[in-house]
């Protein structure tokens, strides 16, 4: 593999670890952000459902598992590029109506509303495509061995840094029962 091909699985690996841990946090507690939709939605987020949410989770991760696969990362591509626009746009109305519920993009532990992060994170999601397009074809296996093991990981450091707090949580936990027990 060229070093260009090591940028372009490393930068879809950074994609795909940011839809994997956004989708899962969806899958699994869509609440938030449907409140925070709600509140700056126009409809008042009549429309967006659990289900919808769930829905929405899991393309993130079909969206994000697709660019590591050279097969299908052009499809991955333009969906990652679609959901992206999505997520710009309901920042742009978080930031145009004042959000402050919690969007809850990447799980309980978030605690910031819609607002300028989606925009800028949507709006580079959705260089997904063009760039994808740009680079050409890719060694197929040697491409998704590298685009794989990097999101792999990326994926457990993004899962570690949006729960540092619990993590922080958990390693005090221990002094205190500690220091109650009256053991030293």
């Amino acid at each position: 593999m060229r070093s260009g091909d090591w940028v372009l699985a490393a930068a879809a690996a950074a994609a795909a670890a940011v839809l994997v841990n956004a989708g899962v946090a969806k899958l699994v507690s869509p609440g938030q952000l449907r409140g925070a939709a709600a509140e700056v939605s126009p409809l008042g987020g009549r429309l967006l459902t659990a289900a919808l949410v769930r829905g929405l989770g899991m393309a993130e991760i079909v969206a994000g598992v697709g660019l590591l696969i050279s097969q299908v990362r052009l499809p991955a591509a333009i969906a990652v590029s679609a959901l992206g626009a999505c997520f710009s746009a309901l920042g742009a109305l978080g930031v145009a109506r004042g959000s402050s519920l919690p969007c809850g993009c990447f799980g309980a532990v978030g605690a910031r509303p819609l607002g300028w992060t989606n925009v800028w994170l949507g709006a580079a999601l959705v260089l997904a495509w063009p760039v994808i397009v740009l680079a050409g074809p890719v060694p197929a296996l040697g491409y998704s061995q590298a685009a794989v093991l990097l999101a792999s990981i990326g994926v457990v450091l993004l899962c570690l840094w949006l729960n540092r707090s619990l993590i922080a949580a958990l390693r005090r936990a221990p002094r205190a029962a500690t220091a109650r027990s009256g053991v030293l």
